[in-house]
């Protein structure tokens, strides 16, 4: 008989475990993402979800202002609410809410009506609009987003900063300047 080709799957003794070493290499924390949740009768919820990622992936968000981190989170609503189940249609935005929260019924509404109010500027800037939402609505790295669309590297997260800032500057709020 030959020598085997493949190593046994097993760990020898002075392995680690491949959490350990997943964790040495790229360290992680625990955090908490929003989400949106659509109940039955067609109100939405926000949910903390908690979540464990890498520290490397919270570098870019860190980097962010809170001014920013709140058009995010908001762009991220309102594609969420547009892209989820049958569109638009199936979103039933007008439907008030009796879910609890101290939102205003309309507030899908207007999440909508930011992120349509924030594409357009996006044309008009020569920002690409495709490209953040490949980072915020699709959840891609922005090196990957790079890589997919063939950019130089650093250019997702240099457009997505810009677009932030961009939705900041339509919301009145502050923003890094």
């Amino acid at each position: 008989m030959g020598k085997r080709k493949h190593a046994r799957a097993g760990l020898s003794a002075g392995e680690p475990s491949p959490l350990t070493h997943q964790q040495r290499h790229s360290p992680t924390e625990k955090t908490a993402i929003l989400e949106w949740e659509e109940r039955a009768d067609g109100t939405l919820r926000l949910l903390h979800k908690p979540v464990t990622r890498r520290v490397l992936d919270a570098r870019l968000w860190n980097s962010l202002d809170l001014d920013q981190q709140r058009a995010a989170e908001r762009i991220a609503a309102g594609f969420a609410i547009l892209s989820r189940g049958l569109g638009v249609q199936g979103s039933a935005l007008g439907k008030p809410r009796v879910d609890g929260t101290p939102r205003e019924p309309d507030y899908p509404v207007q999440l909508v009506e930011d992120y349509f109010r924030w594409g357009r500027a996006c044309q008009r800037e020569g920002l690409e609009h495709a490209m953040v939402m490949d980072v915020l609505g699709y959840g891609f790295s922005c090196a990957e987003t790079d890589r997919r669309r063939r950019r130089r590297k650093g250019k997702a997260a240099e457009e997505l900063r810009a677009a932030l800032l961009l939705f900041c500057r339509l919301k009145g709020w502050r923003g890094r300047t």
